[in-house]
């Protein structure tokens, strides 16, 4: 079942756009002020020496460093004799099966977990103040919204030792989706953020296939989806 977008609902305009671009540019000022310039370096591999942080690099420089195989993502190195996959390490194999292929022009000690936290603040906010501007708020307050949910404690929480968890843009993305008549009930609808889930960690894939806001709830396991009227 397709959402039906009223014509009284509002739209995004190129002023309203621009909103968008500065909570994203808020959000990137954020994590700044909040983490500092050294993890973004690429070479810098210190901070993740600790704990699960350890974990997903080390998940990556192991994939790195091992043969492509099939299916893509297998570790038959890390975790001898059974091995593993990178889709298990929490690694991001959204980011770590591109720079699995760009290896031989990377620096020996190299992470992208510092870019992936960064990309998470900024698109966070961007997808909230799009959200909020499209359900009529104005751009001011929309803007503040955006910020005000960066300071939410489960990103903050999340940042150092759950780096895959951090993307609560996609999540967002989902229901903005859903918002603009995008997201159907069908699984197809939302194939694109749950692929973009499934690449982002192993266990929360379903997540995107949100609640429908309304008149209706959406709620779906697997492939199988119900729908719940109030």
């Amino acid at each position: 079942m397709e959402r039906k977008r009223s014509p009284s609902e509002p739209t995004l305009t190129g002023r309203s756009a621009s909103v968008v671009a500065l909570a994203g540019s808020g959000g990137l000022g954020f994590f700044l002020v909040i983490f500092g310039t050294l993890i973004l370096d690429p070479r810098n591999i210190t901070w993740l020496m600790v704990n699960d942080p350890a974990v997903h690099y080390l998940g990556f420089e192991f994939f790195r460093r091992s043969p492509w195989t099939f299916p893509i993502g297998l570790i038959p190195s890390f975790g001898v004799p059974l091995g593993t996959s990178i889709v298990f390490t929490d690694s991001i194999p959204l980011l770590a099966i591109p720079f699995k292929a760009l290896s031989g022009w990377l620096p020996e000690s190299f992470q992208y977990f510092g870019l992936w936290l960064a990309l998470c603040y900024v698109l966070t906010a961007a997808v909230s103040a799009r959200i909020l501007l499209r359900l009529g708020l104005a751009r001011g307050p929309a803007l503040a919204g955006a910020m005000l949910l960066l300071t939410f404690p489960g990103m903050a929480m999340r940042t150092y030792g759950h780096e895959a968890l951090v993307a609560h843009w996609l999540l967002l993305a989902a229901f903005d989706l859903f918002e603009r008549g995008v997201m159907k009930f069908q699984v197809p609808a939302a194939a694109d953020p749950a692929v973009l889930q499934l690449l982002r960690t192993s266990y929360f894939p379903r997540a995107v296939f949100t609640p429908g806001a309304g008149a209706e709830v959406t709620v779906c396991e697997g492939v199988t989806c119900r729908r719940f009227d109030p």
